[in-house]
C-alpha cells in the first residue's frame, strides 16, 4: 500500500504469520481420545489400502496402551495442554 499524497509516498509492509498445531487434550479426561484421534488420522499413521480397516483398531490399542503415561505427563504441567493458551496468548 502507498500512503495518500504524491510527494514523499511510503511503502509500507504487510506482515503475516501463520500458527498452526495439532492441538492436545485440554483435561486430563481428554488424554485418551485426543490420542485415539491423532493415530486415526490416516495423514498420521499411513496404512497400506489393504490394511486400512485397522486404522481404528491400531488406534485405539495406541491411545490405550500410552494415556497413562502421557496423563502424566499433563497432570505434571498443569493437568492439560497449554498449547491452545500459549497460540492464543501469540495470536493477540
Amino acid at each position: 500500500e502507498e500512503a495518500e499524497g504524491g510527494a514523499g509516498r511510503q511503502s509500507v509492509e504487510k506482515l503475516g504469520v501463520l500458527l498452526l498445531n495439532l492441538g492436545g487434550p485440554e483435561t486430563l479426561d481428554d488424554v485418551q481420545p485426543f490420542l485415539y484421534n491423532l493415530f486415526a488420522d490416516p495423514d498420521i499413521i499411513r496404512l497400506p489400502p489393504a490394511v486400512q480397516f485397522l486404522q481404528p483398531v491400531i488406534a485405539n490399542f495406541i491411545a490405550t496402551s500410552r494415556a497413562p503415561k502421557s496423563r502424566e505427563g499433563y497432570e505434571s504441567i498443569g493437568g492439560g495442554s497449554p498449547l491452545r493458551e500459549k497460540k492464543d496468548e501469540q495470536a493477540q
